[in-house]
């Protein structure tokens, strides 16, 4: 969750657990089981068949699970920690984001924010390629 503006913007990342690449992220202002189904949607875009989801046990992960007729396994620790990494990497860097984004128009941010994520994500990946 990044706060803006008194505004709770909510990013979402959907991560390979065996790669830890980033198949799929998200930016809304709530956490409904529509932006799970989104972010999820996305993701199966770049996986063969149906994979196995491993989330927390919020509640609209297992509806949009059930609602996409996917696989689910609900984990705290383990599997998720590719996610809990790409998060820890990231969180930092979007409440500085946040802070220099307070004068901004609501309409532009989640257009920034977007942007400034999906920069993001290919700088990591491409970091972590020419390291292996």
């Amino acid at each position: 969750i990044v706060v803006i503006n008194k505004v709770k913007w909510y990013v979402w990342i959907v991560v390979d657990i065996k790669t830890e690449e980033v198949l799929s992220f998200h930016l809304s202002q709530g956490a409904t089981i529509m932006d799970a189904v989104f972010v999820l949607k996305e993701a199966l875009r770049c996986c063969k068949g149906k994979p196995r989801v491993f989330t927390d046990d919020a509640a609209f992960y297992n509806s949009a699970i059930k609602m996409l007729n996917l696989k689910h396994t609900i984990v705290c620790f383990g599997p998720r920690s590719a996610v809990e990494r790409a998060f820890s990497k990231l969180g930092p860097r979007l409440e500085i984001i946040g802070k220099g984004y307070r004068n901004i128009p609501r309409e532009f941010i989640i257009e920034r924010l977007r942007r400034w994520l999906e920069a993001m994500m290919n700088i990591t990946e491409m970091v972590k390629r020419s390291l292996s």
